[in-house]
């Protein structure tokens, strides 16, 4: 079962936040079965967000996709590129 490492994740819900210019639901239960992710975080602290960019809502992975939502994915990069910053930062003043 995929779940989100509690640490990382209060390490990084700011970065996210910021990425998503402040626009995060921290309050959702996913049902995340068919996820491998679940698979690296045995070996090492991970944290898993949902970027929700089909449309209609929800259904990325099903014949119901219709279109992208463009604004999305620059948030999505945005968060890739910010808690990769954010996470190396403070891992070298912990040194």
């Amino acid at each position: 079962m995929t779940t989100n490492d509690p640490a990382l994740t209060a390490k990084m819900k700011p970065t996210l936040a910021r990425a998503a210019r402040g626009r995060i639901k921290d309050d959702i239960d996913y049902i995340t079965g068919a996820e491998d992710f679940s698979y690296y975080q045995q070996k090492v602290p991970g944290l898993f967000y949902d970027l929700t960019i089909g449309n209609p809502p929800g259904v990325n992975h099903s014949p119901f996709f219709n279109v992208v939502d463009e604004g999305a994915m620059e948030v999505g990069v945005r968060a890739q590129v910010l808690t990769a910053l954010d996470f190396l930062s403070s891992a070298g003043a912990a040194k």
